[in-house]
């Protein structure tokens, strides 16, 4: 599908969404490997899905696991993954942690998970 692509990197969850200036909608892309369904109701009574990413990187060894992939590998749990990394981005906290013998700040993390989910 032709069109311009939409990120909404989010604290908890990322959305992704491509524009069809065409048919003037937008899609949210789903990405099985990575995206979990976020499932709510409307006013209306109408069910929707909408495929959301988890905000979420950790770095295993020479893998770097996003989203759905941390979350079910079972380290969703554990303090190993980055998460929240909008939100230290954006207070410009860097506070970098030791990961396979290098240091990685969130904003290092912060960018390696938007890579992964672009690529």
């Amino acid at each position: 599908m032709a069109g311009r692509l939409a990120v909404d990197f989010g604290t908890s969850n990322t959305r992704l969404a491509v524009w069809d200036k065409a048919s003037g909608t937008a899609s949210m892309l789903r990405l099985p490997e990575i995206c979990e369904i976020d499932v709510w109701t409307d006013p209306d009574g109408v069910v929707h899905e909408v495929p959301c990413i988890p905000s979420v990187i950790h770095f295993d060894g020479d893998r770097e696991l996003v989203g759905r992939q941390v979350t079910a590998s079972g380290f969703g749990g554990s303090n190993l993954p980055f998460r929240r990394m909008k939100h230290y981005i954006s207070s410009q906290l860097e506070l970098p942690r030791r990961v396979n013998g290098r240091e990685v700040t969130f904003p290092d993390a912060g960018r390696a998970f938007l890579l992964r989910v672009l690529d």
